[in-house]
């Protein structure tokens, strides 16, 4: 049910690449009318007394986040304040399924990295079937089918804007990387609910640049963290660096090496 703004956003940047006319609609307001034209971020409410693991991770995934308007995932006036920065464990040479880069460590800011991770494979590849190699490799049992899983869907809608097909068509290529990042929340070691801001530049016979959130449960199983079941509520989409996401929550991605 959260998904449909992501899949507009992703089919917009399709349409883009294309050349074509583009309109947006008023995002549905989540926060106060006031708070979304500046991507303000919802107030966390505290745990309450005698919270089980399950209630909370309920609670962490369901809590809401930034409303902002459709635009934003493209343009916006530049940031002079900053909301702060997320640290992250940088990238190894460990390699798990589907090659995708692992050996993350078991903290919160180690899940962020390894679900960034995952997404760059996803999102630079732009490719149903690489998609589907990459959910089998780190989905954690019980987590939605591949059908329901939001990189995929948003896959599938930005190549129903470049023309359909099963991956890019030629002359047309996605880069991604890592802009900013949040932790919603964790429950022990063994669970963390993030997000990631991507820098997304779509190249083909005209650039198009976009800010493209995400957000996911994170489960840690058989030594590594993979994604789990939960439908978290939408990312905010908002360029990296203007003040809608500084005003959305998004921190500034902080690669450290031997962190966590």
């Amino acid at each position: 049910m959260f998904a449909l703004a992501g899949l507009t956003v992703l089919a917009l940047a399709g349409a883009a690449v294309a050349g074509l006319w583009l309109s947006f609609a008023p995002a549905a307001a989540t926060t106060p009318a006031a708070a979304v034209a500046a991507g303000v971020a919802p107030e966390r409410g505290a745990p309450p007394a005698g919270e089980t693991a399950a209630e909370a991770r309920a609670r962490i995934a369901a809590e809401p986040m930034a409303s902002v308007d459709p635009s934003a995932a493209f343009a916006g006036e530049a940031s002079l304040a900053s909301a702060g920065r997320v640290e992250v464990p940088e990238p190894g040479d460990v390699y798990g399924p589907a090659g995708v880069v692992a050996g993350f460590p078991r903290t919160p800011g180690g899940a962020l990295a390894q679900l960034a991770a995952i997404e760059e494979q996803v999102y630079s590849s732009m490719c149903v079937s690489r998609a589907r190699e990459v959910w089998d490799g780190w989905a954690a049992p019980g987590a939605e089918p591949f059908d329901k899983w939001r990189l995929a869907r948003d896959v599938a809608a930005f190549l129903s804007g470049v023309g359909g097909g099963d991956c890019l068509p030629s002359g047309v290529s996605v880069r991604v990387a890592p802009a900013a990042g949040m932790v919603k929340g964790s429950v022990g070691e063994d669970w963390a609910a993030v997000c990631v801001l991507l820098d997304v530049d779509v190249r083909a016979a005209r650039q198009s640049r976009m800010g493209y959130g995400y957000c996911a449960a994170m489960a840690w199983i058989g030594g590594r963290w993979m994604v789990a079941d939960g439908d978290l509520p939408e990312a905010p989409h908002t360029l990296p660096g203007t003040v809608a996401a500084v005003g959305a929550g998004w921190l500034e991605w902080a690669p450290q090496a031997g962190g966590d």
